[in-house]
């Protein structure tokens, strides 16, 4: 679904309409922004970041399916840059974070899983 491997796995939990989440549920491929938890407070730092949401076997759920529920998800941060220099530091497992429309939660996520983001080079490394 994405151009580059993803970077960390991560369970999330779609927040219901009745909970502050979407009037309709959203499918896979879905572009969320992510805000960490501990930013929630004053004004919000948002980073593009972006699920893929899969099954018990790691394969993509189709993209025409509503989603609900505590779901699993592929991570893929698109801004290179961050990935090096804010998001390598920020993200462990354990991690949690909101997925944001704008200004609303639509989902909450913690992080089970370092993939890509482990081999991704630090700002200013130089290739060996």
């Amino acid at each position: 679904m994405y151009e580059h491997k993803d970077d960390f796995e991560a369970e999330i939990v779609i927040l219901t309409r009745a909970e502050g989440g979407r009037d309709t549920p959203p499918v896979n491929g879905i572009r969320w922004d992510l805000m960490y938890e501990d930013d929630d407070g004053g004004e919000p730092s948002l980073y593009v970041i972006w699920p893929e949401f899969i099954d018990a076997n790691g394969d993509a759920l189709p993209r025409d399916v509503p989603l609900s529920g505590t779901l699993r998800a592929r991570m893929h941060i698109a801004n290179d840059e961050f990935a090096k220099s804010i998001h390598k530091i920020r993200i462990r497992v354990g991690t949690r974070f909101f997925m944001m429309e704008g200004s609303h939660k639509m989902a909450r996520g913690t992080v089970s899983w370092i993939t890509g983001l482990a081999d991704r080079r630090s700002a200013g490394a130089r290739p060996a």
